[in-house]
């Protein structure tokens, strides 16, 4: 069991890490914000992106909807808490919803 949730973990914890330093050691200003939710986003679909077929019109729809929307969604909070708070809640945010 422990071999399934390690690689997760430290997926989070990296993911994490790079929001923290990103936003707390950065400018502050909103291109800063843009750059790390995008990349976090394509991070999120890298990860998820064997799991739909994308070649049909099905598959693609439910790709954008389940994963894109979704990882906009849950970035955008996970940069609020990152600004407002440190690394600790968004990480248990991750650990528990993901």
């Amino acid at each position: 069991m422990i071999n399934n949730i390690l690689p997760y973990l430290y997926i989070i914890l990296i993911c994490e890490t790079l929001r923290y330093e990103i936003i707390r050691k950065g400018d502050g200003s909103s291109f800063s914000y843009v750059q790390i939710t995008i990349i976090m986003i394509l991070i999120d679909a890298t990860i998820f992106l064997e799991t739909y077929n994308l070649a049909t019109y099905n598959g693609l729809v439910k790709y954008i909807c389940y994963i894109i929307l979704l990882s906009v969604f849950k970035n955008s909070l996970l940069l609020y808490l990152v600004k407002i708070g440190e690394i600790h809640p968004s990480f248990v945010y991750r650990v528990i919803m993901d």
